[in-house]
């Protein structure tokens, strides 16, 4: 099962993420900064912020480390 569609469905990590925390999660887990990530996705940096503060809340992380290491168990068998 691929990641995204896992990490998409309520039940195994919490709510829904929008398509937009989506793609940020990703770059995100790919090691970029607000900045990069808002340079490659033409929004301010402090929007990406506020939906990486999202992404945790939705998750229930605190930070890149916790949510990346609840992909990767989400992706087990």
């Amino acid at each position: 099962m691929m990641m995204s569609t896992v990490l998409n469905d309520p039940t195994p990590i919490g709510p829904r993420l929008t398509e937009k925390q989506i793609e940020i999660r990703d770059l995100v887990a790919r090691g970029l900064t607000a900045k990069e990530i808002a340079v490659r996705l033409g929004i301010s940096h402090r929007t990406v912020e506020w939906h990486r503060e999202e992404i945790y809340k939705r998750m229930g992380v605190g930070n890149a480390i916790e949510m990346i290491r609840k992909m990767l168990d989400a992706d087990r068998p």
